[in-house]
């Protein structure tokens, strides 16, 4: 008979073994990014101040590797704003409507 302190770490171990296979196997959802000709003129303003202003700093690899709702992308910008991206009130609501606008697969 084998004792009951053996059987914890081998739950535990088989525990954490299915956890990093879940967690290796799982893709983070990827945006897909439209043309220029598929976007209304307001979303392509905010597509083009995406590439003018935030990729001062990072690409847009960077930018487009995050995928977040409305909520998400306010943080990211306003985070942006205080370290000196350079976008005043009506810009900010462009950027974001763009980039919340963007679908993910």
């Amino acid at each position: 008979m084998i004792k009951k302190s053996v059987f914890i770490p081998i739950i535990a171990f088989s525990l954490f073994i299915s956890l990093l296979i879940i967690g290796c196997a799982s893709e983070k959802p990827k945006l897909i990014i439209p043309n220029d000709s598929e976007l209304s003129p307001e979303l392509l303003e905010g597509k083009k101040l995406v590439e003018e202003r935030c990729t001062v700093c990072h690409s847009t690899d960077k930018i487009y590797s995050e995928v977040e709702d409305r909520a998400g992308w306010e943080k990211y910008v306003d985070n942006m704003i205080k370290r000196g991206a350079k976008l005043n009130t009506e810009e900010r609501g462009k950027v974001l409507d763009y980039l919340t606008s963007l679908k993910r697969i």
